[in-house]
């Protein structure tokens, strides 16, 4: 082909067509906005992912649930320190706090109620999500868990498990002021600790119908 008296090729111009095109997509590129960035504060804040890992099946052969026929989620009211003592001047006698009002007390597998406030027995369903919340929940990315926990412990929940034989045979209890939890074995856990776990197990008490230790103190 011969233009301007030079020769070219159709293979010069479709070259020189496509080079106008990338140049007029860089210049489009160039001008749309910036997506919004995040801070490292908002990345934390948003680190739990439902991950659907483990089947229900399986979930279920973990311990305590392995081991469970019932589950209570309860809350009582705040331990009182052993150490406290009751004066009675009129009498000129000492005696000891009444512990039993307050914390959660379970001899021999027996839970003692004279403490709870909100007694919840657990349906399968309910044990289902909370071996979801457990197990499946977990970080969003490594390395963003930031999660704080308060140095205290003054729990106000917790989660009761039975054996076929009705005897309490482990225990979690949760504080969610401080964001925290203990288990009588040590075996028990409330999973990956991504940043919003205790929002979510939070949020489960309250739908299982516990407003003390959650919403209320």
């Amino acid at each position: 082909m011969i233009v301007s008296g030079k020769v070219t090729s159709c293979h010069t111009y479709i070259k020189a067509d496509t080079v106008k095109k990338q140049q007029k997509e860089k210049r489009k590129i160039k001008h749309l906005p910036s997506p919004p960035k995040l801070s490292a504060q908002q990345i934390i804040n948003d680190d739990c992912i439902f991950t659907n890992k483990y089947s229900i099946v399986k979930r279920l052969k973990y311990y305590p649930f392995s081991k469970a026929i019932k589950i209570l989620a309860v809350s009582y009211h705040l331990q009182d320190m052993p150490s406290e003592i009751f004066v009675d001047t009129s009498k000129h006698t000492i005696n000891p706090v009444d512990t039993l009002k307050s914390g959660l007390h379970i001899k021999n597998g027996r839970l003692n109620y004279s403490s709870l406030i909100e007694v919840r027995t657990l349906s399968q369903k309910q044990v289902n999500d909370l071996t979801n919340l457990i197990y499946n929940t977990n970080y969003r990315k490594p390395g963003l868990n930031a999660a704080d926990h308060g140095a205290c412990f003054n729990p106000r929940n917790a989660l009761i498990f039975y054996d076929k034989n009705g005897k309490v045979f482990d225990y979690i209890e949760i504080c969610f002021e401080c964001l925290g939890a203990e288990s009588l074995s040590d075996k028990i856990t409330v999973g990956t600790l991504c940043n919003q776990k205790y929002i979510l197990l939070k949020k489960y008490f309250i739908d299982a119908g516990l407003k003390y230790g959650t919403i209320n103190k």
